[in-house]
């Protein structure tokens, strides 16, 4: 458990860390033994640092009541569901997804690149077709479009529900504008089957 004594939200629950150890690489020492401090664990580093993040945003300037100190956690919720559904366990990564989406309509809008990158209500829509639930995903991407506009990863969410549905009409209205988006870019792709 390390440093940490209480779980406040921001430690990394143990499941989720015994999934992400081995994807770390094994660092690489080239110091003589004996001239330099001892490696702190991946594990107590990580533990050590997410309880830091309140404070940093502290520093920022950040009020606690501003709704942006969510975002590491929506991002947490965000990995933990991945790992469940890649793991077969559609409806706990399901749940989880819908948290994290959840969190993200707290969010302010802003303008740019979303915030956490990949949109919740994007990422919720793509386990739910997975999970062969094409009604609660064409929902999923249509919120996610309503929220970061004219993304074409929920475009192409909202195109591949609306078929498993048969919603042709809805189907047509993401196609063309995935279309539309494509004839503007710089460099356009092979069209849309």
């Amino acid at each position: 458990m390390g440093l940490v004594t209480r779980d406040d939200g921001w430690r990394m629950p143990d499941w989720l860390w015994e999934r992400i150890e081995p994807l770390i690489p094994e660092p690489v020492d080239k110091h003589p033994l004996g001239c330099h401090r001892p490696r702190v664990p991946n594990r107590g580093a990580m533990d050590a640092i997410l309880p830091k993040l309140p404070a940093l945003f502290d520093r920022t300037g950040m009020t606690p009541e501003d709704p942006e100190r969510g975002v590491p956690g929506i991002e947490r919720d965000q990995v933990e569901a991945l790992i469940l559904a890649a793991e077969g366990h559609g409806d706990q990564a399901v749940a989880l997804a819908r948290k994290a989406a959840a969190g993200a309509r707290s969010l302010p809008y802003a303008f740019g690149p979303p915030y956490p990158e990949k949109p919740s209500f994007e990422l919720l829509g793509e386990i739910l077709l997975r999970e062969h639930r094409a009604q609660e995903a064409q929902q999923a991407f249509q919120q996610a479009l309503l929220l970061t506009p004219r993304r074409t990863e929920s475009l192409l969410g909202l195109l591949q529900a609306s078929r498993a549905l048969g919603d042709q009409a809805t189907a047509a209205e993401a196609q063309a504008e995935l279309r539309k988006i494509r004839h503007a870019a710089d460099h356009p792709q092979a069209e849309m089957r």
